[in-house]
């Protein structure tokens, strides 16, 4: 049976339901950050206000005629001595809030700028110190000295600077402080774009150039998903914890062979797997997963993401022909490339695919990764945190390596 998805919208709309120029863990961490940053900026405001409030009281009372007259010297006495201090404040009052105010309006209108793929080497170049400490205590110097390399491993979702970066080496702070780094313990600081240098990017396994600003499992690990990417001389290990913490670097290791032996390279395990394995049905948690009705979707986006090629779905206007049904429902999805189709059934000719499927009017539309998932109202995130799209990333590497049709395969429909 067809999947069945509820749309209010029509077919020929589908297109302006969706904006695919941002990749969707950048749009979610730029959502979460403009709230906290509203927040952030009420917090200003209000302190400010507090301060300005209470010299003024002081102000005032040095104007009341029955003040005592030793009083009044006091006040007076303080408010001379602590006027440079006062000036000072306002100022780091009113440089926080353009600050603020300028990542807010960022995070509108380019939220892009604000963030770097997982994975990106860098170099500290300046501290950024925005003045958020009043005390004289020199925030600039607990950040680590310029020309130190690190490796971006989170986006930030509830901070005033947008993207985490870990350092796996010894290094030095602004305080001339020196630091012995763990593979197990290592600190992870907060920091914006600008502070930052690229020199270089990740590599996932296959030496494939890291562009994603999400977590891709790359592996198994027992029964946790993990992400292994190369940088800086080093394999961080990236896990989603899910939640406000999201994604965060575990640990480092310098040889895939430090890994615990229940690691499975999801890209890579099934290669010598025999071909009518890979076209049955998997068993996931005891439960049987169909990659060809029910979690096709999975599948093309797995095939999407290690070959590049684009998806494709047959979508029918089902609400047209059954009382049932409100709006498109998909058919299919698959990836179609030189004229090779891709799906749970391996590499066949285009003309075959709809061949177990029921439909009334089916047409073809390409689609991106967010712009299928939005179709069918799921989050991305959330499937490529899933086994099943662990084992449907096990499906596509097979799948890919199998040798291009030179006739239809048999069916596997029934």
């Amino acid at each position: 049976m067809p999947t069945q998805v509820t749309l209010k919208d029509a077919l020929a709309r589908i297109a302006e339901l969706i904006n695919s120029d941002i990749p969707e863990p950048v749009s979610r961490a730029a959502s979460d950050l403009k709230n906290y940053l509203t927040g952030v900026l009420s917090k200003v405001r209000d302190e400010r206000a507090e301060m300005v409030s209470t010299r003024q009281h002081m102000v005032s009372a040095c104007e009341r005629e029955q003040i005592d007259e030793g009083y009044r010297y006091e006040m007076r006495r303080t408010l001379d001595e602590t006027q440079e201090e006062y000036g000072r404040a306002l100022i780091a009052f009113a440089d926080r809030e353009k600050s603020v105010l300028s990542k807010i309006q960022r995070l509108n209108e380019d939220p892009l700028s604000m963030f770097l793929p997982l994975g990106t080497i860098v170099q500290f170049t300046d501290v950024g110190c925005f003045n958020a400490s009043l005390t004289g205590r020199d925030v600039g110097k607990s950040y680590p000295a310029p020309g130190t390399v690190g490796v971006v491993t989170r986006l930030n979702h509830n901070s005033e600077r947008s993207i985490g970066i870990s350092i796996g080496r010894p290094f030095d702070d602004g305080a001339i402080s020196h630091y012995e780094v763990k593979a197990s313990s290592f600190p992870t600081y907060m920091a914006d774009p600008e502070q930052l240098k690229v020199i270089g990017n990740g590599r996932l396994p296959g030496n494939r150039q890291c562009a994603e600003y999400g977590f891709v499992p790359t592996h198994m690990v027992g029964e946790n998903l993990e992400m292994i990417i190369e940088a800086d001389g080093l394999l961080w290990r990236i896990h989603d914890f899910g939640a406000a913490q999201g994604v965060a670097a575990l640990s480092t290791i310098t040889n895939m062979s430090e890994m615990p032996d229940t690691t499975i390279s999801i890209t890579d395990e099934a290669d010598n797997v025999p071909l009518e394995t890979v076209l049955n049905p998997v068993e996931v948690n005891g439960v049987e997963v169909d990659f060809l009705h029910g979690h096709c979707e999975y599948l093309a986006l797995a095939i999407n993401e290690l070959s590049g090629h684009p998806i494709s779905a047959y979508i029918d206007e089902a609400a047209a022909h059954d009382d049932n049904v409100d709006g498109p429902v998909l058919i299919h999805a698959f990836v179609l490339h030189n004229g090779v189709a891709y799906d749970a059934r391996g590499q066949i000719e285009p003309d075959r695919l709809l061949d177990c499927f029921d439909y009334w009017d089916a047409e073809l539309f390409e689609m991106s990764p967010l712009k299928l998932c939005r179709f069918l109202k799921v989050d991305l995130n959330e499937i490529k945190r899933t086994q099943i799209y662990a084992h449907a990333l096990q499906l596509a590497s097979s799948i890919l390596k199998l040798p291009k049709p030179t006739v239809s395969p048999p069916s596997f429909c029934s």
